[in-house]
């Protein structure tokens, strides 16, 4: 009975750390596209491609979202705290 559970819990933990892991690559998969935009954007000026027409600013939307994904990609990466 004792294995039983010890797996049953196991199996959780698995799965947990599955979907855990899975988040992490979906929020990296995001900044990564972020990235390339940027760099793509930044290259494409050097290269002598066309400047974008103005520089935008970002929306407040854009920030508040920017610190969501940040925070959850420190949150799914940082080791869990540890009971004192």
């Amino acid at each position: 009975m004792e294995n039983e559970d010890t797996r049953e819990r196991a199996l959780q933990f698995l799965e947990s750390m599955e979907s855990r892991h899975n988040d992490v690559l979906d929020a990296l998969d995001k900044l990564n596209e972020r990235i390339e935009g940027v760099l793509a954007e930044c290259l494409g000026e050097k290269e002598g491609g066309e400047p974008p027409e103005k520089p935008r600013r970002r929306s407040k939307k854009a920030k508040v979202e920017d610190n969501a994904v940040q925070k959850e990609v420190e949150s799914e990466v940082a080791p869990p705290a540890e009971a004192a």
